[in-house]
């Protein structure tokens, strides 16, 4: 578009008018290709986001926590706080630990690794059997001085 003349003849004003007129119909072709656009992109997004909510709906188990299975440990403090374990199922973790902070529990999470668990398991026992043998040679030790 050319730039604005103070005093315009006949003739600019017209090729002024026409150019204005050209230009307004591209933007509002424009425009209704944006909008179309926007259109479009709306509603596959909702049709994504619609598809994924159906998946994680399904991933859901009917239950979030095991039933029987929450334990009290019977650890105590002088207040009367209580800790307990909750076994949940690894989909819905997260939304059971928001659950307890929205009631004003203090949840934490434990992954549970079995291969870990047997490896410390087998360390107790071994150190179990070391502190038995130790005790009892303490205590025949004793009987013997004592005699």
């Amino acid at each position: 578009m050319p730039d604005k003349i103070d005093n315009p003849t006949p003739e600019q004003k017209v090729k002024f008018d026409h150019e204005k007129k050209v230009h307004d119909e591209k933007m509002k072709a424009h425009q209704e290709a944006v909008d179309a656009w926007k259109k479009t992109a709306k509603a596959i997004l909702a049709k994504v986001v619609a598809a994924e909510l159906a998946k994680k709906r399904n991933m859901r188990m009917p239950y979030c926590i095991v039933p029987d299975a929450p334990f009290e440990i019977g650890v105590k403090d002088k207040e009367n706080n209580s800790v307990f374990r909750v076994i949940v199922y690894k989909p819905q973790q997260e939304d059971v630990i928001k659950a307890f902070r929205r009631k004003g529990y203090t949840p934490r999470l434990f992954v549970y690794d079995k291969p870990a668990w047997e490896k410390e398991k087998q360390e107790r026992k071994l150190i179990k059997e070391q502190v038995d043998n130790a005790t009892t040679q303490l205590h025949k030790n004793a009987v013997g001085c004592y005699q």
